[in-house]
């Protein structure tokens, strides 16, 4: 889905100018609070007029100010998910339902209320009245909403914020779900680096009202500025990893990387690691993080240390900034490891030299939920096997399908 944006919208003591011409399946977009992050998806979904500029969505033109164009929000096919949900309190979870879908064109209701439903796991809640329900639940109800509408593009505003650490925990891997099953494009607005990255790899980073980057996370951390921007926010490794086993009497999982594509070192297997004891059954996939101030560098493994993870790689960039040095280690992924200036002096780190990466197993953490992880209970296999059997059944969506709705 191509978005092309060139608009400007200013208000007291802030100036948004946004021009970008981009390809949405899932984008993050990143910024500090007050950078515009809400505005801009206002401007995309109609719920604001840019005071100059247009909004072209795979060559429909949703707004052109010099054309005195404007498409209101309910003929947009974009779909925005609130920070609070805003649910209609008079309603059902099902009422509340039945009224999204009954906005979709008919011949965009491809998912119909009883799938939704299953997938977001909602069924023992349609008939309670949405005061009753929890912020997570609240949330599921909202995006479920929204999907029913039929949208062809999905905006979600800070969706996880008001959630705490649990329900975000359920709430981001169902998004990670929809957006792989449903084939849906998505932009996800957040503070938190790590919910984004958990989404996709794909950024846009805005600051006082300007696009700063954008592009793969991988590459935009080779600029100094990015990593000032994005520091103090989460900056954390994401360990895609496999389910080998299982060593309860000791505490741990072993895992090994799941490569995606990517390529095993050439200077030896595919590594492996451990971490605390985890629920997700062998063979499955899952996320990990470990902060780049919790890897330690050396320039040959350690014999007689806690540190059960010791990964040899090679140093692929040094990123330098006035407060710190971040060596980008190739172990099979890119890993970060945040060291002094003067350590990297000593160890005279470079491009291109071996180095060995060692960290706890403790320093693991698994932030969201996965399929059958403890921290979603039985609930995250009843929601895979909800969309293994509609994609059984009903095969991948057309993008083309979706139409949409803008929450009021």
């Amino acid at each position: 889905m191509l978005l092309e944006m060139d608009v400007q919208k200013v208000r007291r003591g802030f100036r948004l100018e946004m021009d970008c011409r981009l390809e949405v399946t899932t984008v993050g977009l990143f910024g500090p609070s007050g950078s515009g992050k809400t505005t801009l998806l206002h401007l995309l979904v109609g719920l604001e007029r840019p005071d100059r500029g247009r909004i072209v969505l795979d060559s429909v033109t949703l707004c052109d100010t010099d054309r005195r164009i404007f498409v209101p929000p309910h003929k947009r096919r974009v779909g925005l998910v609130f920070q609070d949900a805003r649910l209609f309190p008079h309603l059902s979870v099902r009422g509340n339902l039945k009224f999204a879908r009954h906005l979709a064109p008919r011949r965009s209701r491809n998912l119909s209320l009883d799938t939704v439903a299953e997938i977001l796991e909602l069924g023992h809640l349609l008939d309670r009245r949405t005061p009753s329900l929890s912020g997570g639940e609240r949330q599921r109800v909202a995006l479920a909403r929204t999907l029913l509408s039929a949208p062809r593009l999905l905006l979600l505003d800070e969706p996880a914020s008001a959630l705490d650490a649990g329900r975000e925990a359920q709430l981001l891997p169902f998004l990670k779900r929809i957006g792989q099953e449903l084939d849906l494009p998505m932009m996800l607005v957040s503070h938190r680096l790590g919910q984004i990255r958990y989404l996709t790899d794909t950024l846009l980073l805005i600051e006082a009202g300007r696009l700063q980057a954008r592009g793969e996370f991988s590459t935009l951390i080779d600029r100094p500025d990015v990593v000032r921007l994005i520091q103090g926010h989460e900056l954390s490794n994401m360990l895609r990893l496999r389910v080998v086993e299982h060593q309860a009497g000791e505490g741990l999982t072993a895992f090994e990387f799941a490569h995606r594509g990517g390529k095993i070192p050439s200077y030896g297997r595919t590594p492996s690691l451990k971490g605390p004891l985890h629920r997700c059954p062998a063979g499955e996939e899952m996320v990990a993080t470990v902060r780049p101030e919790d890897v330690i560098v050396s320039l040959a493994p350690v014999e007689y240390v806690s540190a059960r993870n010791q990964l040899r790689g090679q140093i692929k960039k040094i990123i330098r900034t006035d407060s710190r040095t971040l060596c980008c280690v190739d172990v099979g992924m890119d890993l970060l490891a945040d060291v002094t200036h003067v350590s990297a002096a000593e160890l005279e780190l470079y491009p291109g030299k071996p180095i060995w990466c060692l960290f706890k197993t403790h320093a693991m953490r698994y932030p969201w939920a996965t399929v059958g992880a403890g921290g979603a209970g039985d609930r995250s296999d009843g929601t895979y096997r909800a969309y293994k059997t509609y994609s059984e059944h009903q095969g991948r969506s057309e993008r083309s399908d979706h139409c949409s709705w803008a929450q009021s």
